[in-house]
């Protein structure tokens, strides 16, 4: 790739970067989409339970007795899921459109009830488990692994809740470590002694694109506590792209991007914009930066 390509390229990635985080005003300025917004609420276990035990109850009753069940679930298409500059993340539009029964979509319908049966139980008990975990409970149904966490999220979606309200999450990736302590189920935590993984009943270094734990105790830190987040990222297509699920949320969790999301995270370290900026000479190109790959540029 010549040194004028990768400098067009990089000149792109500056102004859009510039275009998204940096123009606060433009942000203040516009006016939030008029779109009915679906917005999951954090639930207790009972609350959850509840929900659950007054859909349960009446639809297995129906399936035992051969009886045809139908049901709707909110739609989490491409077409519904959305960026609002106004409020400066993804929102999921409010559109109860897919509709579950015995008949064309049967399987998805069994397949569903079946999972918010597994969730009833592990409600019920007190227990939590994993997105992989559940995934082997029921992996003859489910075509793939990416198949069963959409219908995890298409249930946390019909019950208005959030996904970890579910007692599921995914796997712990972020680390936390510094001046801070925080109490999970009675334990006090202490940060400062040695890093600490950020526990899935709450929930910094998150190696990559961050898990929702991770996100959810940034959201934490950032919007409740009022803390100042800086993130460190690569000066590439990935670290922006990471960084934007980090402040701006993603379009797979955007049912919940009010809990997932660091509205007022800064960007630590070098932009495309400093190589024109601090006047970085062409000759070094070759040793201080990557060429741009074809899958960083899709």
């Amino acid at each position: 790739m010549s040194f004028a390509t990768a400098n067009n390229i990089i000149g792109f990635y500056s102004q859009w970067y510039q275009s998204r985080f940096e123009e606060d005003i433009l942000k203040k300025q516009a006016i939030p989409s008029s779109r009915d917004i679906l917005q999951v609420k954090d639930l207790s276990s009972t609350d959850v339970l509840d929900k659950l035990t007054d859909f349960l109850g009446p639809t297995i009753e129906k399936m035992e007795n051969s009886q045809p069940i139908s049901f709707t679930i909110p739609s989490r298409g491409k077409k519904y899921q959305f960026y609002d500059s106004a409020r400066n993340r993804y929102l999921l539009e409010n559109n109860m459109a897919t509709k579950l029964s015995s008949g064309g979509t049967s399987v998805r319908a069994a397949n569903t009830v079946f999972v918010m049966m597994i969730i009833y139980e592990l409600l019920r008990n007190g227990k939590r488990t994993t997105l992989r975990a559940i995934y082997y409970k029921v992996a003859p149904m489910f075509k793939n692994q990416k198949e069963c966490d959409s219908t995890i999220d298409d249930i946390a979606c019909f019950l208005l809740c959030r996904r970890e309200n579910l007692n599921i999450v995914a796997a712990d990736k972020g680390e936390v470590v510094g001046n801070l302590s925080y109490t999970v189920e009675g334990d006090r935590i202490e940060c400062l002694k040695r890093s600490q993984v950020i526990p899935d009943s709450k929930g910094l270094a998150a190696r990559g694109y961050p898990d929702v734990t991770t996100r959810r105790f940034l959201n934490i830190l950032s919007v409740e506590l009022k803390i100042p987040v800086f993130g460190l990222f690569d000066s590439d297509p990935f670290g922006f792209h990471i960084f934007s699920v980090y402040k701006c949320g993603s379009e797979n969790m955007s049912y919940d991007s009010a809990n997932l999301t660091t509205p007022d995270m800064k960007w630590l370290g070098i932009l495309p914009s400093d190589i024109g900026k601090y006047n970085i000479p062409r000759c070094s190109h070759s040793i201080w930066f990557l060429p741009i790959s074809i899958i960083q540029l899709k």
